[in-house]
């Protein structure tokens, strides 16, 4: 406090010192190695000391558990020096479970004049001295990246070789100082302090390979093993196309980042070659122009890299033929529907069609100019924006072919004061002139009075269904209304639409009034009426039943005798044997008797 008459005006700086005390702690402690903690500490001078008195602090670390482990561990430092260290010794940490620690430092109320302020807590883990290796694939092809992620004692240098050696491994990015070119054998970068490391290499040789990485100073070391196969590729393209198309070609590579593409002549020469990036899916893709080029038959070649080499990777042949046209006009056209007439087709391999239509009675030019063909190759035209007088028209249509140019000229004025035969001749000569690809088609068509037609309606019976048909000129999807009103004025209707160039209803005539229905068709406020009749039906008269023949009864029927028993046969007598020889010696000697008697007399 100032006094005096002055005071108010008297100042002085005073400088206050708030203690304060941190603590930090490494990321991970090794058992069986020595780590260091530290506490940064502020605060003012001792009013009654000397500013190198020591002062006291006192550290707390808590297990994973929560229970305070190397209790009455203390530090003292100076004033000046404000940081306090706590070494772990080796036997220290070996006795540590693994897992995670928390640590605080606190003043020591005694050798602080009282101060009792404690840090925020820290943490650290206890870690085996151990090392890790992992990699995102372990199947590539040549060239594909692959990341390494090596996990380790925080702050540590790892060194990273492959087996077999080779200076076809190179670090394309990740941790450490050296080139992109790098090889990885004997590698070596720090890990830093969070203990992982990560580096992204590639193999620009096939084969199978180990990855190792170690540190020597705790002897640890992981390994993965990689397999590292040839690029691969496919070529996709369409085996036709018109020419004056954009023709896209598509595939895959993987394991390269660029591919060339190569295009061949029918003749064997080289038209083109490009070399196009793969994506990250592993395609790629080329919009091949096709305008200029002559019909035949086109090799695609396609290459891993960005050289052409001797022998393709893949290949594919694509056929052009020339662009076709189409045109498509009706005939007939209604007046009333001139303004929704179109000229339509198809014009494949082109971007526009010119068009031009002449009125031919008197050689008026109803329309020029381009029209654009859409995605699909098609097109279409309104020549006529409203109804014209009836009369006959020729429409050409001019397909530019694959150079993309005509000499058909599609000024209006050229024509002017021109025949009809003379604007065909100048139309015509100029899409056949020496050395064009021209493609021209004319059609003809007509515009009509509205015509609308019923064909005749034979008489039908109530209750039969009645079919109306009519004929016209009138364009298709043209509403047309079928009315019928009966002899007692009751009205019956139906819609439907125009489809090639007919009208069809069907109306059910149950509860129809007998007599003459008067028939009305309205395409579009063109009308024709008819009459259909409506007869009632007529019960035939019940056909007399045929008298029934009458029954005549059948014949008796005598019953057949009943047949005599057949007699037996007699059994005939039973042969001796030795009978008959018998008889036929007794036989024998009469005749010799009758004999010697008749010699004698």
């Amino acid at each position: 406090m100032f006094v005096g008459p002055d005071a108010p005006n008297q100042t002085h700086n005073v400088s206050m010192i708030v203690p304060t005390i941190t603590v930090d702690a490494p990321v991970r402690v090794i058992q069986n190695e020595t780590a260091n903690i530290t506490a940064n500490v502020n605060v003012p001078n001792n009013r009654t000391s000397e500013p190198t008195l020591p002062r006291t602090i006192d550290f707390k670390i808590l297990n994973p558990a929560g229970v305070e482990v190397l209790t009455g561990v203390t530090k003292n430092i100076s004033v000046s020096a404000g940081v306090a260290t706590l070494t772990l010794t080796e036997a220290q940490t070996k006795g540590l479970a693994l897992g995670t620690y928390t640590v605080t430092a606190k003043f020591n109320e005694t050798t602080n004049d009282g101060l009792d302020k404690e840090s925020a807590a820290d943490t650290f883990t206890v870690a085996d001295a151990d090392i890790a290796i992992s990699v995102d694939k372990t199947a590539v092809s040549i060239v594909e990246e692959i990341t390494v992620t090596i996990t380790t004692i925080p702050n540590i240098d790892v060194t990273i070789v492959c087996d077999p050696a080779t200076d076809d491994l190179t670090i394309v990015g990740g941790m450490g100082d050296g080139p992109a070119t790098d090889t990885l054998n004997n590698y070596t970068f720090n890990v830093g302090g969070d203990g992982k490391g990560v580096v992204v290499v590639e193999f620009t040789d096939d084969g199978t390979y180990t990855l190792k990485v170690k540190n020597t100073t705790h002897e640890i070391d992981a390994s993965v093993d990689i397999v590292v196969s040839k690029a691969t590729i496919t070529l996709d393209a369409p085996l036709s196309a018109v020419i004056g198309e954009k023709v896209e070609i598509t595939g895959t590579a993987v394991g390269t980042e660029k591919v060339t593409i190569q295009y061949v002549n029918p003749a064997g020469k080289e038209i083109l070659n490009i070399t196009v990036d793969v994506k990250v899916d592993d395609t790629y893709k080329h919009e091949w122009t096709t305008a200029g080029l002559l019909a035949g038959t086109y090799r695609i070649n396609a290459f891993i890299g960005d050289t052409i080499k001797d022998t393709p990777d893949a290949a594919r042949s694509i056929r052009l033929v020339e662009g076709d046209l189409v045109v498509n006009v009706p005939p007939v056209t209604a007046e009333s529907d001139t303004a929704d007439l179109k000229v339509e087709g198809k014009a494949t391999g082109a971007k526009w069609v010119g068009m031009i239509v002449v009125r031919n009675d008197i050689a008026s030019i109803e329309f020029i100019g381009t029209v654009d063909v859409k995605a699909d190759d098609t097109y279409e035209e309104t020549p006529l924006d409203a109804a014209d007088a009836r009369g006959t028209y020729t429409v050409f249509v001019v397909h530019p072919g694959r150079d993309g140019t005509t000499e058909v000229n599609f000024t209006k004025l050229h024509y002017a004061g021109k025949t009809l035969a003379q604007i065909t001749d100048m139309i015509t000569s100029a899409a056949n002139v020496a050395g064009s690809d021209d493609d021209l088609i004319p059609r003809e068509f007509k515009v009509e009075r509205d015509s609308l037609t019923i064909l005749p309606i034979a008489d039908i019976v109530v209750g039969a269904t009645l079919t109306v048909d009519a004929e016209t000129n009138r364009a298709d999807d043209k509403l047309a209304t079928i009315t019928l009103t009966g002899p007692d004025r009751t009205i019956a209707f139906n819609t439907t639409t125009v489809a090639d160039g007919k009208v069809t209803a069907e109306f059910n005539t149950t509860g129809f009034a007998i007599g003459a229905w008067e028939v009305e068709v309205d395409v579009d406020r063109t009308v024709e009426t008819a009459t259909v009749n409506i007869l009632e039906v007529v019960a035939e008269p019940e056909p007399e039943p045929e008298p029934e023949p009458p029954v005549v009864p059948p014949p008796p029927v005598e019953p057949e005798p009943e047949p005599e028993p057949e007699p037996e046969p007699e059994p005939e007598p039973e042969v001796i044997p030795g009978f008959g020889a018998i008889f036929a010696i007794l036989g024998l000697l009469a005749v010799a008797y009758l004999v010697l008697r008749r010699e004698e007399e």
